[in-house]
């Protein structure tokens, strides 16, 4: 929700490889980097066929990333631990459940501008320069989730529209109340 994830996951290197690893291994050519006066403002990484993506997350990734997390030490970490717990009480409730949009918004994106450069309009840059990329590739559409906000505001300024949403409780313990999964998406 703006802020790092460390949070509520100890280890930054490992949840850095969870969030980032498909794009960066799987699909480079849809990842784009914003530049401001030489300095990085943010990111967007992108996936052109988010089935695909799951796929590939499930099988090569995830193992990859539990196999960090017990060589590291980082599982009998207090907040590795409480995480893990509240994921799974989280997940046993259905909280995780997502409508299936794959095939009408087969692509995803994940967005991040940097403090300090945010509300300068390079998300909307960003996401402008993706859309074209999957125009070309001739992609129908397009969806994001998040539980931000103010994301869900930046992404319905920028033409996508709330399609699904659901509380989820699986941050509670930290953020002290319920919050928002929401799924927005936009046509090609």
């Amino acid at each position: 929700m703006g802020d790092s994830g460390k949070i509520f996951f100890p280890d930054e290197e490992i949840l850095s490889d969870a969030i980032i690893s498909y794009y960066a291994d799987y699909e480079p050519e849809s990842i784009f980097i914003a530049e401001y006066s030489g300095n990085m403002a943010g990111y967007l990484t992108g996936c052109k066929d988010t089935r695909i993506y799951y796929q590939i997350w499930w099988r090569e990734i995830l193992p990859k990333i539990i196999k960090k997390v017990v060589l590291k030490g980082t599982l009998f970490n207090i907040k590795m631990l409480r995480f893990l717990y509240h994921s799974l009480i989280s997940w046993i409730k259905g909280d995780f459940k997502r409508l299936d949009v794959y095939e009408k918004y087969p692509a995803h994106f994940h967005i991040n501008i940097i403090k300090g450069y945010r509300n300068m309009g390079i998300g909307a840059m960003l996401l402008d320069y993706f859309l074209e990329y999957l125009r070309t590739g001739n992609i129908q559409g397009v969806h994001v989730v998040t539980i931000s906000e103010k994301a869900k505001e930046f992404f319905r300024k920028n033409g996508f529209e709330l399609i699904y949403s659901h509380n989820i409780n699986s941050f509670n313990y930290l953020l002290k109340n319920d919050i928002s999964l929401d799924i927005l998406a936009r046509v090609l």
